[in-house]
């Protein structure tokens, strides 16, 4: 099945009633929220990303169970934990995500391709502190409905672009983190000299991360030294590592 970005709306929308029924299961939060920018407090600050797979990458089935791919990024030095919630392409859940929030104590956050507010009440139901929000696939109102609605939870909104022209889009939100990915969604393409581009063109008041085909201390030295970002997303390496505590480690250690 080839990923199609201009499908996702309606996979989603498919999905409102299940979702629906588990937002009444839940019923409430059982974790403290917490922070992702009061994490963000080394000079490289690395978000790991637990994902089963992913159109690009195939299957990353990881060489441990997912307890113990979270407790190696937690050793590793973790700022935070992303969580793969989209099913088709990804094979992730809300059940997982909640698994992740209530067995550890990183900031977690929510990545999905979110269209719906059921999406944001059952990701703050299942513990996450942050939803992501893709600027691709939003409009104006829209973005700024869910963004709203993630702020009204005491969530904290990331809202994703990859080129700097998304910066004007966004602009009316007064974001406080952001995150540029290196990948094209449509084409699924890596490209870091546009990313960096966005990255140097944002508000000196933004928090920005990266994200995306960052696998070496070269992409991360590269990254920092070109744009001043110290924030990364990583998922796909850390998935594929034999050991994801040092590499988040080894991360880290960039000058």
């Amino acid at each position: 099945m080839k990923f199609r970005l201009d499908e996702m709306r309606g996979i989603k929308s498919g999905e409102i009633p299940e979702m629906r029924l588990m937002i009444k299961e839940l019923k409430e939060r059982k974790r403290p929220l917490h922070s992702i920018k009061e994490s963000l407090n080394d000079r490289i600050n690395i978000i790991a990303e637990l994902k089963h797979s992913s159109p690009s990458a195939g299957v990353l089935a990881g060489n441990s169970g997912d307890r113990d791919t979270i407790q190696g990024y937690i050793e590793g030095g973790a700022s935070g934990i992303s969580v793969l919630t989209e099913k088709n392409y990804f094979g992730g859940s809300y059940p997982l995500l909640q698994e992740v929030c209530l067995s550890c104590d990183r900031p977690v956050l929510c990545k999905d391709f979110v269209y719906f507010e059921e999406q944001v009440e059952a990701a703050y139901l299942c513990g996450a502190d942050m939803v992501l929000l893709i600027s691709r696939v939003l409009d104006v109102k829209l973005m700024e409905k869910l963004y709203a609605t993630v702020k009204s939870f005491g969530m904290e909104p990331l809202v994703e672009i990859h080129e700097k022209n998304e910066i004007d889009a966004i602009s009316s939100l007064n974001p406080e983190l952001v995150l540029v990915n290196m990948r094209n969604l449509e084409t699924l393409e890596i490209n870091f000299q546009t990313g960096m581009e966005t990255l140097n063109a944002l508000p000196a008041s933004v928090v920005a991360i990266s994200a995306s085909g960052i696998n070496t201390q070269d992409d991360i030295a590269r990254i920092k030294n070109g744009t001043g970002t110290g924030n990364f997303l990583i998922g796909s390496s850390l998935m594929k590592s034999k050991d994801p505590a040092a590499m988040i480690k080894g991360l880290k250690n960039v000058y």
